[in-house]
């Protein structure tokens, strides 16, 4: 059976860096869909990456600051 486990310090197809700047940039789903993975994975890649994410509601609330 293959193990599907990610090893942190294995260097993937995206590098900590070019994850956190696409995860603050775009929604969580599209960043997923880029990768064909779900939201929910990616979050754990970014929790495995120790890279942070913004909250629930975070481009709602910038889109209303511009208003």
């Amino acid at each position: 059976m293959e193990n599907n486990r990610v090893d942190k310090k294995e260097e993937g197809p995206v590098s900590r860096e070019q994850l956190y700047a696409e995860v603050w940039a775009e929604p969580m789903t599209k960043v997923a869909l880029k990768y064909n993975v779900s939201s929910s994975f990616m979050a754990r890649v970014c929790t495995w990456l120790n890279v942070p994410r913004p909250e629930r509601g975070y481009r709602v609330e910038a889109f209303d600051h511009h208003l």
